[in-house]
């Protein structure tokens, strides 16, 4: 079972992290989003695919935050590994299932299958990314992220990720590359082990080397201050 020093451990060092600016706060895209651009998901049926590390710094759930915002219409969400909530232990098999907080229905993306359905996507405009990522080649959540954005590109629907930092820093690259004979669920898109980029760098990234032509948008963060092997704009000339 996850526990709350789980969810410590990946949000709290990130959010306090800065590059050279050690009274900076980093705000994480999800604030930034709701004070900035709520215009992204106007008069649209918003489906979020998150879990217990997509919070405001306050720790306040990014699902529970969009339920409640007058101005977000929340239809659906989207569970990786762990689940929505982090109660379901690493490698379970999980099923769609009703969340109890919201009565919304929670689609399951490490069940029977971890690419959103034409089914799941129903009744959704656009889908919201906001998982913390560990800043590795071996955890799934950033997986997951390519899979939304495969079914999105299909179906024609926008992307919107929630920038987060890389729990381990932007500024250095390491280890080897998969190789394409031991791609499975993690590996799916080749990277080192130590891959040095945010949820957003990576969709940016992987929109353009793969071609995806998804309509991406990044709520980039605020006061992130490292030197990244991959910064945004690369990629938005």
């Amino acid at each position: 079972m996850l526990t709350a020093a789980f969810l410590l451990f990946f949000v709290t060092p990130a959010l306090e992290h800065t590059e050279g600016k050690k009274d900076e706060t980093v705000i994480p895209g999800v604030e930034v989003f709701l004070d900035e651009h709520l215009d992204w998901v106007k008069d649209q049926r918003v489906g979020l695919v998150t879990n217990m590390t997509g919070v405001d710094r306050n720790l306040d759930s990014t699902a529970d935050l969009f339920y409640e915002h007058e101005d977000i219409n929340m239809t659906a969400m989207y569970g990786p590994e762990h689940g929505i909530r982090g109660n379901v232990e690493a490698g379970e098999y999980i099923e769609s299932y009703i969340d109890e907080r919201t009565g919304l229905p929670v689609y399951s993306l490490y069940g029977p299958t971890w690419k959103p359905t034409e089914d799941m996507l129903e009744d959704v405009d656009v889908l919201v990314f906001d998982i913390q990522d560990i800043g590795s080649n071996v955890y799934t959540y950033i997986y997951t992220l390519g899979f939304v954005m495969e079914a999105a590109a299909e179906e024609r629907m926008p992307v919107i990720v929630l920038d987060r930092p890389n729990a381990i820093g932007g500024e250095r690259v390491e280890g080897p590359l998969r190789t394409a004979d031991t791609v499975s669920f993690m590996g799916r898109y080749l990277l080192p082990v130590r891959h040095g980029m945010t949820a957003g760098e990576l969709a940016v990234m992987w929109n353009h080397e793969h071609a995806l032509g998804v309509d991406l948008r990044v709520a980039e963060m605020q006061g992130w201050n490292v030197i990244c092997t991959l910064r945004i704009q690369d990629y938005l000339g």
